[in-house]
């Protein structure tokens, strides 16, 4: 697997999930940040970083990717039940091959919250 099948595949089981669209709408999955002038909630498949895996032979290369959840209705609630439902889509796709690294939820003045998941994997080279 690639970095790239996983972008793609990740970024396809989001856009699939029917539990997802019942709470972001059908197109609430972006794969780019979209404009100020969208409407909330909405999903980002953020930055995926490369680097080193855990073997010494190089044939494994760890991943670390973000999922951005924007909410503008319901804030703080919102955004945690999306977090949730995207952390039970990646473990029903892969199991425990990803772990959740960090969650942030930032609430400003604006009355939007954004939610940054931080996940960790790890792909093995095709051969």
């Amino acid at each position: 697997m690639t970095v790239g099948d996983l972008y793609g595949n990740i970024t396809k089981a989001l856009l699939d999930s029917e539990k997802l669209t019942v709470i972001v709408g059908p197109g609430g999955v972006y794969d780019f940040t979209p404009d100020e002038n969208t409407a909330g909630p909405y999903v980002v498949v953020g930055e995926f970083v490369e680097g080193p895996g855990r073997l010494v032979s190089c044939e494994e290369t760890e991943v670390t990717f973000t999922i951005h959840v924007w909410s503008s209705s319901f804030g703080r609630f919102e955004t945690l039940d999306i977090k949730d439902v995207i952390n039970e889509i990646l473990f029903e796709m892969w199991g425990e091959c990803f772990w959740l690294e960090s969650f942030k939820l930032i609430h400003d003045v604006s009355q939007w919250c954004h939610g940054v998941l931080t996940y960790r994997t790890f792909i093995k080279e095709e051969e």
